[in-house]
């Protein structure tokens, strides 16, 4: 069984991850990037508006991109927006310029704090924020920059590399060195905000919860680190009737792994059993 095992991981609930629809500079040009990275290129991707509008930054290349986490109830938005906030005003004045694209993103799943269409159009509104705000309910795209405050910034710059994650407070300094074709003095910095309200669980259409567990061998395995591959979660138990049926000859699984992994899918089974309990130990997951 071409299988890599676990023993004690996070539970979870999904079987199959599969890759969100959006890829790397010109999608195939640098061959898929899922994780955002300083001085990497910045994975694009396509997202609807509050207003009913689609944007995918990929079009965009040649602009500096700045992304902004947004949650229209989150007080710490609510202040980098309000009167005299680091966000007020600056943003759309930097949006207007020819060479920058401002874009709002949403990450939070539906029924959260701040989700939903009306909610979001209502504060762009309110705040005079003459660029859009993108749902990104699935939270496939707040996961691959990092997203984890609203408010949370990130710059892409004209190359489409990404060249600062932080504070909002420090956006502007930083725009000032891209905009006079200089590397950024800083490049991160610690955001700070609301969390953002991505899904809880695991759920069909949504990102899937991060875990790390530990195989037969010692070695550590986080899902997070295989963002862009199909993964396949078996849950197991070696001494399980049922288990052993489907491992056996002619069984559901006897071959998949091997069939699969062959393809590029990553197949990992996991033992979520507790010392002491039926199938429980390396030596009997090991066999």
């Amino acid at each position: 069984m071409k299988t890599t095992i676990l023993l004690g991981a996070a539970a979870v609930s999904t079987a199959l991850l599969a890759a969100p629809l959006f890829a790397g500079g010109e999608s195939d040009a640098t061959g898929g990037v899922w994780k955002a990275e300083i001085g990497k290129a910045a994975p694009t991707f396509e997202l609807p508006s509050a207003d009913g509008r689609t944007v995918h930054t990929g079009k965009l290349r040649g602009q500096t991109i700045v992304l902004e986490w947004f949650n229209p109830e989150c007080p710490f938005v609510k202040a980098a927006h309000g009167e005299g906030g680091t966000l007020a005003t600056f943003a759309s004045e930097a949006d207007a310029r020819e060479d920058t694209t401002w874009l709002a993103i949403n990450s939070g799943a539906p029924g959260n704090q701040g989700t939903g269409a009306e909610k979001n159009r209502s504060a762009r509104a309110d705040w005079n924020m003459s660029y859009p705000v993108l749902l990104d309910e699935s939270g496939w795209v707040g996961n691959a920059f990092g997203a984890k405050t609203t408010p949370h910034m990130i710059v892409i710059s004209p190359e489409g590399k990404v060249v600062f994650n932080g504070h909002d407070s420090d956006i502007s300094a930083v725009l000032g060195d891209v905009w006079a074709g200089k590397a950024p003095a800083l490049s991160s910095s610690r955001p700070q905000g609301c969390g953002v309200k991505y899904s809880k669980g695991a759920k069909v259409g949504f990102v899937a919860p991060n875990f790390t567990g530990s195989d037969l061998e010692g070695n550590e395995l986080t899902l997070g680190d295989h963002l862009g591959d199909v993964v396949v979660l078996e849950w197991f138990n070696p001494e399980c009737p049922v288990v052993k049926g489907a491992h056996g000859s002619g069984g559901a699984l006897e071959t998949a792994a091997e069939r699969y992994t062959a393809k590029g899918v990553k197949w990992v089974a996991i033992n979520s059993g507790a010392p002491g309990k039926q199938g429980y130990g390396a030596d009997l997951n090991k066999r």
